[in-house]
């Protein structure tokens, strides 16, 4: 996506990395209508069987696709389950559910590095049920330096 990959060129000349590049990254990836219907696009394209998993998303980003697919993902995957923001800067993953049904989940993010957000909401599901596991994560953006297996993305900073 030529649009996608000029608006994370035009954030990296400002902000080169860290924090800074993240927040940036992720307020522009909510408020932009283009870059969500792709990634939803992006999502239908790498996911199979959408109704046997339970699908976490994630913060404002999570809000932002609720607001905008929420019925459609409803309606796709067994369950929708919306986990708190923050948990990349050191909030604990809040989850209000008191069963999961589904224990195989697919997460969507706006970005992924180090898998902090994604390794604190699975340990918070396996409170629920200990036989969930996140077995997939769909990012829009991956700066992580090792692909990580389980990581689908957009758009790959180290490629």
């Amino acid at each position: 996506m030529k649009n996608l990959n000029d608006k994370i060129a035009e954030i990296l000349k400002q902000h080169p990395e860290g924090e800074d590049f993240f927040d940036t990254f992720d307020a522009m990836v909510r408020g932009d209508m283009d870059v969500l219907a792709s990634f939803i696009h992006f999502v239908k394209s790498n996911t199979y069987a959408r109704n046997s998993y339970t699908l976490i998303l994630t913060g404002q980003f999570g809000i932002a696709l609720m607001n905008n697919y929420g019925k459609d993902l409803k309606e796709e995957f067994s369950d929708v389950i919306l986990v708190n923001g923050g948990i990349r800067t050191g909030n604990k993953a809040v989850i209000f559910k008191d069963s999961i049904l589904r224990p195989s989940c697919i997460m969507l993010d706006d970005s992924f590095y180090s898998g902090t957000t994604r390794d604190g909401i699975e340990t918070a599901l396996r409170e629920i049920n200990d036989k969930c596991e996140i077995v997939q994560t769909i990012v829009v953006y991956d700066g992580s330096v090792e692909r990580d297996p389980r990581v689908i993305s957009m758009f790959r900073y180290h490629d």
